[in-house]
């Protein structure tokens, strides 16, 4: 955001932005909206090379998200190497930085499904495609890559080939997903992303649903693993049933519910 003088700051060291700062030279700054107008003083470099729109709109639609998980994120060291040009992680933060690219891309993938008019018996090209263009725009490249699109795709064959899974993300009315809500996070103005809530006609019930791509860990039963699920989230669940309350006209029973698309596991939050 310009100063009083017209000149712009990199942001905190928190975000993703910020820990990039120390990458670029001078005074270098980002200008506008064309990701291809960098300018340095009076002189404006060559048009650098763009990743694919989708992948540019990728990062717009997850910003917000991935400044939070950043600023938490003590895994990952803020500096960076400014020989090699990118970031340095620790083993621990590296780890960590697979399973958030993992759960965001799953997340997009499950709302890319669920945009579709019909279910597709598993992921196509076109969907494949987007998957990729995803993990790209989160900063995913080689061997990383190729790998965590195949875990990917793993994950949503086994929610399409989940009669649970279908009829979640099935097309209907009065269905979102990824919808975003504003509300007051303490005292101050938050986002608040439910992943898919829909109305079902049949049980006169609107269901809102949390994805997690979480597994059981080894050893662990699966009622256990759930009952430890549900008591981690149940504050958030709960939180978004008061941002939906009236949500429909007339009112309609509420009911949260934890879905692991992986395993694939349903868990209602009140059984």
């Amino acid at each position: 955001k310009p100063d009083e003088l017209g000149n712009l700051d990199w942001p905190g060291s928190g975000t993703p932005m910020g820990l990039l700062g120390p990458l670029v030279p001078g005074d270098q700054v980002f200008r506008g909206t064309n990701p291809s107008a960098w300018e340095t003083g009076p002189d404006a470099y060559p048009a650098a090379p763009q990743p694919p729109p989708s992948a540019l709109m990728w990062r717009m639609r997850h910003r917000a998200i991935l400044d939070v998980i950043a600023a938490r994120d003590t895994a990952v060291e803020e500096q960076a190497q400014r020989e090699g040009s990118f970031l340095t992680y620790s083993l621990a933060g590296e780890d960590n930085f697979r399973q958030r690219t993992l759960g965001v891309v799953v997340h997009r993938g499950l709302e890319l499904i669920s945009l579709r008019s019909e279910l597709p018996a598993q992921v196509d090209d076109e969907l494949r495609r987007a998957l990729r263009a995803g993990l790209l725009g989160e900063g995913t490249t080689g061997a990383n890559l190729d790998d965590l699109a195949e875990q990917v795709e793993g994950i949503l064959n086994t929610a399409l080939g989940d009669t649970t899974g279908r009829w979640i993300l099935g097309s209907r009315a009065k269905a979102h997903s990824e919808l975003s809500l504003a509300s007051l996070i303490g005292d101050a103005p938050g986002l608040r992303i439910i992943d898919r809530t829909f109305f079902d006609p049949d049980t006169n019930v609107r269901w809102i649903v949390d994805y997690k791509t979480s597994a059981p860990e080894d050893g662990e039963g699966l009622a256990a693993f759930a009952a430890r699920q549900k008591a981690r989230y149940r504050d958030q669940l709960l939180t978004y049933t008061q941002l939906l309350a009236g949500f429909d006209e007339p009112a309609v029973p509420l009911r949260c519910a934890l879905y692991f698309p992986a395993i694939p596991h349903w868990s209602p939050l009140d059984e």
